[in-house]
């Protein structure tokens, strides 16, 4: 079908516009980024390294394949890997898979927000919103497997929803592999497609359908299933064990689940970060009045999802800014519908106010935090029992930061394999910060195919306090890195741990220094076992 641009109506266009400016912003953002990836980064990039490596030279072993990532599935590792076997190993190319993800996820909400309420111009407003939240398109910069995970969701309703009570086999198939896509992402997915699901099969009930979709829906948990088992039962053990430590709060997580703190932290994160305060009042006032409405459809669907979410992940004691992505879009959506009525209402005045203090303000902020363009400002107010909320704040900016730490971790591996001589050595990481971590450290040695080291990070679940413990786990590793002056981060759930093997060190004269680098928070030791000295 060849594509006509005189044939598309105002909005068609100006959406087509938007997801040329999120690629072209984040195409120069990318390009202008000399960060070493952080934790998560460096982490999914390596894992990425890996499979690269492991298709240039198989292993004999199938079940090895599937275990390089054993914690989250391999889906978006394994598509940047393509990429990256066909166009060279640059790491930046995470970078941009996840950019055409967030191009399908403005795709997705434009969509199903005009299947829903048969308006392009809600579409447009709904995935603009979207796309303009800081949240979202910080996250698609960085190599990371949410933005993925929100589109594949979006596009599970969109499918759901075109099913039309799983009456019609093509949708339903392509809902199968939507959720299966959701599955092989992220195992946390689940959660957001529980609520649609659940509610389009007591419709079914309702409407007395099981005798005309049940081979449909036979079909389509066969087709999850095939696709999504060799991974889950390969790892399913390390899955648990895993999601055991992961699921623990970390240090500056609220600690007390009943607490005033723990149960507004998502929204506090939602006004001061994710959204921003202005745009977020606006966005959830219009979302109120979408309630408040008895007119208006999806009441029911929208407000179990949002509760059931938001309690969900308030249970969780770790708490994260990127893992309730998938509730803005229902509110994106919410807050779109309600300006849209407004002015079809004849009710201009306020539409604007709502446009121009979420579209308006999200617009140009997008610029102001991409490419620091205003001065650092931070702005706060304090709620009394409420705590502390941000007003405005561009001191957070997500443009191209110093490579003092990337020539730091650069440096360590050069010394390690000169130490090693081409040996296989365990390598104790005690420091935990954003670019210096066993997570960077693992990823530069992938990165340069230096295969034979393996860097390990301390762990919180062990007690450090004991010395036979720490002692016993130290005789596990050839070489020791840490600093005297900094250790991890304050959220960091091995802090404890960290600070003890950093005194450990320090005082023990079983150690010896090797190498000395002089690092952004003070010198940096790589030690080893005085009999390797």
């Amino acid at each position: 079908m060849k594509f006509n641009w005189k044939k598309l109506d105002l909005p068609q266009k100006l959406f087509l516009g938007l997801c040329a400016l999120q690629l072209l912003v984040n195409l120069v953002w990318i390009v202008l980024d000399t960060q070493i990836p952080a934790w998560d980064q460096a982490g999914h990039t390596r894992l990425t390294l890996e499979f690269v490596d492991n298709w240039a030279q198989p292993d004999q072993n199938p079940k090895s394949f599937w275990q390089i990532s054993s914690y989250y599935p391999p889906f978006i590792h394994w598509q940047t890997a393509i990429v990256m076997r066909f166009f060279g190993r640059n790491p930046d190319w995470g970078g941009f898979v996840v950019t055409a993800y967030c191009l399908l996820l403005s795709a997705g909400i434009y969509k199903l927000s005009n299947r829903l309420w048969r308006n392009r111009w809600l579409g447009l407003l709904a995935a603009t919103l979207v796309a303009f939240m800081p949240v979202i398109y910080t996250n698609s910069r960085w190599f990371l497997l949410d933005i993925s995970l929100l589109a594949f969701t979006v596009w599970s309703w969109y499918f759901l929803w075109q099913s039309d009570f799983f009456t019609r086999r093509r949708e339903t198939i392509l809902f199968a592999l939507t959720v299966a896509a959701v599955l092989l992402t992220k195992w946390t997915g689940v959660v957001f497609l529980a609520v649609p699901l659940i509610f389009v099969l007591l419709k079914i009930i309702q409407k007395n359908l099981w005798s005309k979709v049940w081979r449909n829906l036979c079909l389509a948990f066969l087709i999850v299933l095939i696709l999504i088992s060799p991974w889950y039962i390969t790892n399913f053990r390390s899955i648990l064990a895993a999601a055991a430590v992961s699921t623990v709060g970390e240090m500056d997580d609220p600690q007390v689940l009943w607490s005033l703190e723990n149960w507004r932290y998502y929204l506090w994160e939602f006004l001061g970060f994710q959204v921003g305060l202005i745009p977020g009042l606006a966005m959830l006032t219009a979302t109120i009045i979408y309630f408040c409405k008895k007119d208006n459809p999806y009441r029911l669907l929208f407000g179990s999802f949002l509760i059931v979410g938001y309690v969900i992940f308030s249970f969780l004691s770790n708490k994260d800014i990127r893992y309730d992505l998938p509730l803005l879009v229902p509110i994106a959506m919410l807050a779109a519908a309600t300006i849209i009525q407004l002015w079809q209402k004849r009710q201009k005045i306020w539409s604007t106010v709502l446009l121009v203090l979420t579209v308006g303000w999200l617009g140009i902020f997008y610029f102001v935090l991409s490419f620091n363009l205003l001065p650092d400002y931070q702005k706060a107010f304090n709620f009394g029992p409420f705590g502390w909320l941000d007003v405005i704040n561009t001191t957070d900016t997500v443009v191209a930061y110093p490579q003092s730490d990337r020539r730091t971790n650069a440096l360590i591996i050069e010394d390690l394999v000169r130490l090693a001589k081409g040996n296989k050595a365990s390598v104790l990481v005690g420091i935990d910060q954003r670019t210096l971590s066993a997570s960077t450290l693992h990823y530069w040695s992938q990165l340069q195919k230096f295969t034979h080291l393996t860097f390990i990070a301390v762990p919180a679940e062990l007690d450090f306090a004991d010395q036979q413990v720490l002692q016993g786990y130290l005789n596990n590793f050839d070489y020791f890195i840490f600093s005297a002056q900094a250790t991890g981060v304050s959220a960091s759930r091995a802090l404890s741990n960290l600070e003890l093997l950093q005194q450990y060190l320090l005082n023990n004269s079983q150690f010896t220094n090797q190498v000395v680098y002089e690092g952004g928070d003070g010198k940096i030791f790589l030690l080893a076992k005085a009999t390797q000295s």
